[in-house]
């Protein structure tokens, strides 16, 4: 007989794909006061993927967002109060107010920052995951895309000192097994 999971991780995930939706369906709101500075893109319908890859995550682990990168701060367990503050270019914001919407990060949670880049999280992922690999230390860089790039490139550096970078979509097209990845320990992290 199957045994049934461990409901406190679904439990989790459910109530930050939770907040993720309520911060976005708030902040489409307060956008239209004309308030907030910028340029804002919403995250909403998308929580699943963000709190899916962080719930593999940890606060040492790296993560590199794209312009809609609020759900993905949230998952990671960035200040949601914070975050608002950024949004509304507050001095007590994330970023003390410069990175705006599309910009925000959190080095203390291994959020690198968000880019308005199409394919710009990448290359810095990449960096992060070489310095992994220089420190022996284990992390994870993770940096997600959007539309134009792939769903998600999952980054990290192999122990024979190379580094791989493998979309999703690829990875699946391939059948290529996580080992060969040298994703064994993101893959071994699995709480849900």
């Amino acid at each position: 007989m199957p045994t049934r999971p461990d409901s406190e991780p679904l439990i989790d995930a459910y109530r930050r794909m939770k907040t993720i939706r309520e911060f976005e369906e708030r902040l489409h709101v307060e956008i239209a006061t004309g308030e907030i500075p910028g340029f804002t893109h919403l995250y909403a319908g998308q929580e699943a993927v963000a709190v899916g890859v962080c719930a593999h995550l940890d606060d040492r682990d790296y993560m590199v967002s794209t312009h809609r990168g609020h759900g993905h701060c949230i998952a990671k367990g960035c200040d949601v109060t914070g975050m608002m503050l950024e949004i509304y270019g507050r001095r007590d914001g994330l970023c003390h107010g410069k990175g705006g919407s599309m910009h925000i990060a959190d080095a203390a949670r291994g959020m690198l920052g968000a880019n308005a880049i199409v394919g710009g999280g990448p290359p810095i992922a990449v960096g992060a995951a070489i310095a992994c690999r220089n420190r022996g230390d284990g992390r994870v860089s993770v940096a997600f895309g959007g539309d134009d790039l792939s769903d998600l490139y999952i980054t990290t550096a192999l122990t024979d000192g190379t580094k791989a970078e493998e979309g999703a979509g690829a990875g699946a097209l391939f059948r290529l097994r996580p080992g060969i990845l040298g994703l064994p320990e993101f893959f071994s992290r699995v709480r849900i």
